[in-house]
């Protein structure tokens, strides 16, 4: 399963939100949208909500979470009984942008609260998505997860499955935004998600910008967690070395199994059957340099 950083969270949730409602600005956003049946396509049914454009059923998910995280505030602001209308069926729940449950819409989700749960609910998506994605297509890089979250987002499962079928492996944001501008000349589906040529062309640019090194090869929590313990058998077990109770002075504790590795690969090398020529220093090797890093991650 992905497991992606708080950060990895906020920069997924503010690529979405630019390409939304922020005119494609990174950090640009309208919580306060609100947008009628069909003024997006024919086959809307229903009203489109907040920073994330949440659509029909989803808008309702949001009110509800405003609700029930912040039941006082939120009664203040339904002024209009929206709370009553959450029995009806928001599959086709449309108002219009003039009349006063919508304008109480948008007085609540525009709210300090409203706001908060905006944030709250997209990243929580975000977390799902990306959970599905690389249970269903496997582990792929941070760059990749971000560009498979915008298709799901703004096309759905579908979508994705069809996107990710004329994508070459492994998937990476590049080759997931190469196969997005193939649909412009693509006739066979009409969700055509690449057919967004400009949303598209700025989250490839927001990722490779706010993601990482060009295609995003940013790591999950998990891939990170991996390295590490990697890392730390590369030093001849040093992971496995570890007692269950945390040692009181664990760098000193690290310090001894590192010198004591060292001591024996010197050894090694200079046994009577080997040449001496094969000595080098440890500064030669580059290995300073990496135990460094190795105590400043254990440090953490």
């Amino acid at each position: 399963m992905a497991t992606l950083t708080a950060t990895q969270k906020e920069v997924i949730r503010k690529i979405i939100y630019a390409v939304e409602t922020g005119g494609q600005v990174y950090g640009k956003q309208n919580y306060s949208s609100l947008i009628g049946a069909g003024a997006n396509c024919d086959n809307e049914k229903a009203i489109t909500i907040g920073a994330g454009q949440w659509y029909a059923g989803e808008a309702l998910t949001l009110l509800k979470l405003i609700q029930k995280d912040y039941p006082t505030q939120f009664k203040e602001l339904d002024i209009a009984g929206i709370s009553k209308d959450f029995s009806k069926s928001w599959a086709t729940y449309n108002l219009s942008t003039s009349s006063k449950k919508a304008k109480c819409i948008v007085a609540i989700i525009s709210s300090e609260v409203g706001i908060k749960s905006q944030n709250k609910l997209m990243e929580s998506q975000i977390s799902s998505y990306a959970e599905e994605i690389c249970k269903k297509y496997g582990e792929m890089d941070v760059g990749a997860i971000a560009e498979c979250i915008n298709i799901k987002h703004q096309g759905g499962d579908k979508a994705l499955k069809r996107i990710l079928a004329k994508t070459k492996k492994p998937y990476t944001a590049k080759s997931i935004y190469t196969a997005l501008c193939t649909d412009p000349a693509d006739k066979s589906s009409n969700n055509q998600v690449g057919d967004y040529v400009t949303r598209q062309k700025k989250v490839y640019s927001m990722i490779t910008s706010h993601l990482g090194n060009k295609g995003a090869k940013e790591m999950t929590e998990k891939q990170l967690r991996q390295k590490y313990i990697d890392t730390l058998n590369g030093w001849g077990g040093l992971w496995t070395a570890i007692p269950p109770q945390r040692p009181n002075h664990f760098s000193a504790f690290i310090g001894k199994i590192v010198r004591n590795l060292a001591l024996k690969r010197f050894d090694y090398l200079t046994a009577a059957k080997r040449s001496r020529e094969a000595v080098c220093s440890l500064e030669e090797l580059g290995v300073q340099e990496l135990l460094k890093q190795d105590l400043q991650l254990l440090s953490l």
